[in-house]
């Protein structure tokens, strides 16, 4: 969309995403741009680092960026990365090795930029672990943090011998609490990788049925935490299944492995397909990531399925080659990227100074307290918006938004200590600052405000996580504004229709 709310992208795509040659993709949304992650199946990237990531506007054409991440052992394999966006900093779960001498050992590499470069930090499996691969972040309403993951298994009399998924809660992103518990491990005939498979990693020895379970997906969704896998071999037969729980270190059931896969390969148009990641392009349509190889390719593509959860859990489709609508995009979407020094197009100011920066929109004025209102339209119904916001000087500033109808006015506002939510009868609401261990909340990087309403109730998360569940907004259609109290920076406003 421009800065009108008209889509300027296509509106219809064909699978696979054409020339990108990648495995276990993962997408991070970040300030209304889409990034896209994975293992290279392509030749070396020209600039000596791993892990390719390409950046997209609209989720079908992507711009590559080169590699993400500096590696600390060039001559290994690097696999299946997954980014957190916390606190203005970028964290990525990756594991490198290689799969019969060093095995894998899963990191965390940190950013200051989506792109990167992302410097290896810490090792986050265990040094008994030969192979840990497969990391993926839960950052959950409550605000807590867990790192799913797989394992090999491989005990003489720990049956099936295999690899699963195990989870872990987080104090921060470098560090677990507690013992992996298991999610899930193979159980059924789909899910074998090999039978009488030697494994030089483990001093040869064979094993009479390797299995696998790979690739976790978690989310919550529904009140409940599901995690998509991908299970059998990834070179062969190949399937996806998912495990469901009302907690998220468990206990996880298997919600149709029994019957077959979710999806799996299908003849003719698809083989091997798997390891998905779960983004909501729109704030509020789920599309599953994918990889898959066309018939008699050996290179895995990147393709895109909507989806949605019940309570039986994931239904995907169709998966297909042929032309569909394009993953949705916000119907108002402002990434304030004009000329530096001007105001920008489509809004008007109350109060306050109000510039682009190159960085976003800025409140320039110190003393204003100041208000942009969106020209030209309401917010009707049941909506979700997501501004990005921060505090780059005076320690009293405020940021948020005004919500408005005939019926009155609230406010969202954060400032140095807290998130608070002013409605019309004069009730606030406040939370904290969500953060992870011992760092404090960073005022000068950008981080995601989110209002959600459906009836006359609204939800606020903040980098994700619920903080204000129980507000109420005023009647009617609303109009929106940016709100100020000294000097505040603000970028990618996104508003999508609930029911769009």
């Amino acid at each position: 969309m421009d800065a009108t709310g008209r889509r300027s992208t296509v509106d219809r795509f064909k699978n696979p995403l054409e020339g990108i040659a990648l495995g276990d993709p993962f997408v991070l949304r970040h300030r209304g741009r889409f990034y896209l992650y994975g293992t290279n199946d392509g030749p070396p990237l020209a600039d000596g680092r791993e892990i390719p990531v390409f950046r997209s506007d609209d989720m079908i054409h992507w711009e590559p960026l080169g590699g993400a991440l500096e590696p600390m052992d060039r001559s290994a394999d690097h696999w299946a990365p997954e980014v957190l966006a916390w606190n203005g900093q970028f964290f990525m779960v990756v594991s490198f090795g290689d799969v019969d001498r060093k095995g894998h050992a899963l990191w965390v590499a940190v950013a200051d930029q989506p792109e990167g470069p992302f410097q290896l930090r810490k090792r986050i499996s265990a040094p008994d672990e030969q192979f840990s691969i497969d990391g993926s972040w839960l950052l959950d309403d409550d605000g807590r943090l867990y790192l799913f993951r797989c394992l090999d298994f491989i005990a003489e009399a720990d049956l099936p011998h295999g690899t699963g998924i195990v989870v872990q809660e987080m104090r921060d992103p470098f560090t677990p609490i507690g013992a992996p518990a298991t999610v899930l491990r193979a159980h059924v005939p789909w899910q074998l990788f090999e039978a009488n498979r030697s494994m030089p990693l483990y001093g040869g020895r064979t094993f009479q049925e390797w299995t696998t379970i790979e690739g976790p997906a978690p989310v919550r969704r529904l009140g409940k935490y599901f995690c998509g896998y991908s299970g059998g071999n990834f070179s062969g037969a190949y399937g996806t299944g998912e495990a469901v729980a009302d907690a998220p270190l468990g206990p996880y059931r298997d919600t149709r492995g029994q019957a077959g896969p979710i999806f799996g390969t299908i003849p003719g148009l698809v083989e091997g397909p798997g390891h998905f990641s779960v983004v909501q392009p729109d704030l509020v349509h789920d599309w599953i990531v994918l990889h898959g190889r066309r018939p008699g390719e050996s290179v895995r593509s990147v393709w895109l399925c909507p989806a949605t959860w019940s309570v039986e859990g994931l239904n995907v489709g169709p998966l297909t080659d042929r032309p569909q609508a394009a993953p949705p995009l916000s119907q108002i979407r402002d990434r304030f990227d004009g000329p530096q020094g001007l105001q920008p197009i489509g809004w008007t100011p109350e109060s306050g100074d109000w510039r682009l920066d190159g960085d976003g929109l800025r409140q320039r004025d110190p003393q204003a307290v100041a208000s942009l209102w969106r020209d030209g339209r309401e917010l009707a119904g049941d909506w979700v918006a997501e501004v990005y916001v921060r505090l780059p000087e005076t320690p009293t500033a405020v940021a948020g938004l005004i919500l408005e109808s005939d019926q009155g006015r609230v406010s969202l506002e954060l400032d140095r200590v807290g998130v608070h939510f002013r409605q019309v009868d004069g009730q606030t609401h406040g939370a904290d600052l969500p953060t992870l261990g011992d760092e404090a909340f960073d005022h000068a990087r950008y981080h995601a405000m989110l209002v959600r309403r459906r009836s006359d109730r609204v939800e606020v998360r903040l980098d994700g996580v619920l903080v204000i569940a129980i507000a109420t907004v005023p009647r009617g259609d609303l109009r929106l504004a940016l709100y100020a109290r000294g000097v505040a920076a603000f970028d990618a406003l996104s508003v999508t229709g609930a029911h769009a």
